[in-house]
């Protein structure tokens, strides 16, 4: 009877480490884990084994705080967090605070965006994209008839030439898009292989 393998363990190397101590005080382990392309779980377990925490207040400069006011009930949240240079986590946040919320209604663009990755992406991660709860993306996507796939999808030879050759270098989310596959699964699969951010790629985000 053959041995089961053992998990490769995913060790850190000194750019990720670098990357991770500048980011994390600042960014959601999630937003990390997608720039690293690693799980949340494992950008958690280091930071804390580093001995590294969240900021609690980050400044929001007056301009700022007028805009999300202006912008955030019917602005992509996503677009703001590129505006505003802040992690998705951090503007919603600082919408909750302030007591703003999302219009009720759904635009097309969110409808389309619901049908596009619904199926692919992680229910947390297209909320915070949208800019909706997870309770309410949940919701319409019931009404549209919108379900995750119940089967695990194999994965294709030309899907692993194709994470091979892409991965260490792009966007780990452009990449799952690419491949119609949800982030995690290309992450957990990229785990598994053994594959890492190349330190080109890690250094482009750094300077970002």
């Amino acid at each position: 009877m053959a041995k089961a393998k053992k998990p490769v363990k995913a060790f850190w190397s000194e750019d990720e480490l670098e990357l991770l101590k500048k980011l994390f005080p600042s960014s959601s382990a999630e937003d990390v884990a997608d720039r690293l392309g690693r799980s949340a779980m494992a950008v958690r377990s280091k930071a804390y084994r580093l001995g590294l925490r969240v900021k609690k207040r980050i400044y929001w400069p007056e301009e700022n705080i007028r805009l999300l006011k202006k912008l955030y009930p019917s602005t992509d949240t996503q677009q703001l967090s590129e505006r505003f240079g802040r992690p998705v986590s951090s503007v919603k946040l600082k919408a909750y605070q302030m007591g703003i919320k999302k219009q009720l209604y759904w635009s097309q663009n969110e409808i389309r965006m619901l049908k596009k990755f619904f199926r692919t992406k992680r229910t947390q991660q297209l909320a915070e994209q949208i800019g909706r709860s997870v309770s309410a993306l949940r919701e319409k996507a019931h009404r549209m008839g919108l379900k995750k796939p119940n089967k695990y999808r194999y994965w294709s030879k030309d899907e692993l030439k194709l994470l091979v050759k892409m991965f260490p270098g792009m966007e780990t989310q452009q990449l799952a898009d690419q491949l119609g596959r949800s982030l995690h699964s290309v992450t957990g699969k990229a785990m598994q292989m053994g594959l890492k951010k190349t330190r080109k790629y890690i250094k482009t985000i750094r300077r970002r």
